[in-house]
């Protein structure tokens, strides 16, 4: 058991000291080579699935799966309401994309809401391709099982439930302090969110599909944006000559 707690105490202490250490170099990278981006994503597939598959491993040959990795849950009443709510919350975040495809008037807004991060996300159709059907579903899946299953159960079976929540949702943070204060503090109330919809529900099914929808959502608004932007430059360029 130490082991096993040494293992997966090692993977989210040194996982924002790497990103810490690294995104300025990587940053610099993307920003002079964009074509390199998909490549980035596909690196980020792989590091996501990686010490899952690892740490899923070990767990299982020698304890077998957590009871905090149930993941469909026992459909009681919290887990229907959530479902409801993550329904509505897609139909929501649907037709505001579909609306943005044809409205300009927020993309000045938007692209002030993701400067600090707009050189990571996706600005092509090959780049939101990849980062809707690869990225997102890694993350929703990846990060939810070593957050909100693994280590929120470790800390649960420890701590009480509330501290549990806390401390996962700050680790969560942790590898986004990168993005400054601000960025630190929202994906930790988002993983705060994400930790409760685990603990409610009992399971970790919700939280994938939240966390993927967020993650989707997030690359079609960069990408419409980001690429519309892109063009309106191209457009001014040619007209300067």
């Amino acid at each position: 058991m130490l082991i096993w707690d040494l293992v997966l105490w090692s993977y989210f202490v040194a996982s924002p000291i790497y990103v810490i250490l690294t995104y300025k170099n990587l940053k610099q990278q993307v920003t002079q080579d964009p074509s390199i981006r998909p490549s980035l994503y596909t690196s980020t597939v792989i590091g996501l699935w990686a010490p899952v598959a690892l740490m899923l491993g070990y767990q299982q040959i020698n304890q077998g799966f957590a009871p905090a990795l149930n993941f469909v849950g026992t459909f009681n009443t919290w887990w229907f309401g959530i479902a409801v709510a993550l329904m509505v919350l897609i139909g929501y975040l649907a037709l505001s994309i579909n609306k943005l495809r044809s409205e300009t008037k927020n993309d000045q807004a938007i692209l002030e809401g993701i400067d600090n991060i707009k050189w990571l996300l996706p600005a092509n159709r090959l780049e939101a391709n990849r980062f809707v059907f690869a990225v997102s579903p890694t993350a929703g899946i990846c990060e939810e099982i070593l957050y909100r299953g693994l280590l929120l159960g470790m800390l649960s079976s420890e701590l009480s439930v509330v501290t549990a929540v806390i401390i996962s949702s700050i680790a969560f943070g942790a590898p986004h302090l990168y993005q400054g204060w601000l960025g630190f503090i929202k994906t930790a109330l988002l993983g705060f969110v994400m930790a409760m919809i685990t603990v409610l529900s009992e399971s970790l099914i919700l939280a994938i599909i939240f966390h993927t929808v967020i993650d989707v959502y997030m690359g079609l608004l960069s990408y419409l944006v980001i690429s519309r932007q892109n063009q309106i430059s191209i457009s001014e360029t040619a007209e300067s000559f």
